[in-house]
């Protein structure tokens, strides 16, 4: 497998729910699952330090959903994502499930990969391309012309 499992969470965490629903219908028999936790929804404090060396503090609370499941063959899958959507983290944690088969991988996980890749570096610059709109250059000594 030459993604790691960390990679390949942050991945699907990132793509499109609705590519990830989209995409399952490249795999002709999906796996039962029972549900072994969620989804549901929790908070993670963000910590922050005033300076290098000061005390750390909650900055914020961030909402998370999560989702864990165990399939038919045993493997079990962890879906993680910021914000509240729990089928993006069921479809997270089944697709995890999924790719830790080797098979599966050699016959799924690169083509999954590449394409949810390709989706997320797209919007991002669509993203990049839209700030870029809206960027203000200042005139300064050195640019002033």
């Amino acid at each position: 497998m030459p993604y790691q499992r960390s990679q390949v969470l942050a991945t699907l965490a990132l793509a499109p729910p609705a590519q990830l629903r989209e995409l399952a219908t490249w795999v002709p028999d999906w796996p039962s699952y029972e549900l072994l936790l969620g989804p549901q929804l929790g908070t993670l404090l963000l910590p922050a330090r005033a300076d290098v060396e000061g005390d750390p503090f909650c900055l914020t609370d961030l909402l998370v959903t999560q989702a864990h499941i165990r399939d038919a063959r045993g493997y079990e899958g962890l879906g993680w994502l910021l914000g509240d959507d729990a089928e993006h983290a069921l479809w997270i944690a089944r697709w995890d499930a999924l790719l830790q088969d080797t098979s599966s991988w050699e016959s799924w996980g690169r083509l999954l990969m590449e394409a949810l890749q390709k989706s997320i570096d797209d919007d991002n610059a669509c993203q990049h391309a839209q700030y870029r709109a809206t960027q203000v250059d200042f005139f300064n000594l050195e640019n002033m012309e």
